[in-house]
């Protein structure tokens, strides 16, 4: 899996949509089936190559209104629940 967080200077939520129609995802299934929600800028998605994922965000947001990306490959998580984002 491939998780990224971003900041972004404006935009938020067009960017974040653009991101899941790419089918990335803002919620995570934990142990005995517990959805959690991500922080407010950071998704997931299926795969294991980081710097396609960096690509991926720059097809919906460029800089200098993308001030930070960081795209890392995992295979275990552990998390708390937390709040759906509200836009």
């Amino acid at each position: 899996m491939i998780l990224i967080t971003y900041d972004l200077k404006t935009d938020h939520v067009r960017v974040k949509n653009a991101l899941k129609a790419k089918g990335w995802k803002e919620t995570i299934v934990g142990n005995g089936g517990v959805v959690c929600n991500l922080p407010n800028t950071s998704l997931w998605k299926e795969g294991n190559d980081a710097v396609f994922a960096r690509a991926e965000v720059r097809t919906v947001v460029s800089e200098p209104n993308l001030e930070r990306l960081i795209a890392v490959v995992f295979s275990d998580w552990a998390g708390i629940k937390g709040e759906a984002f509200m836009s």
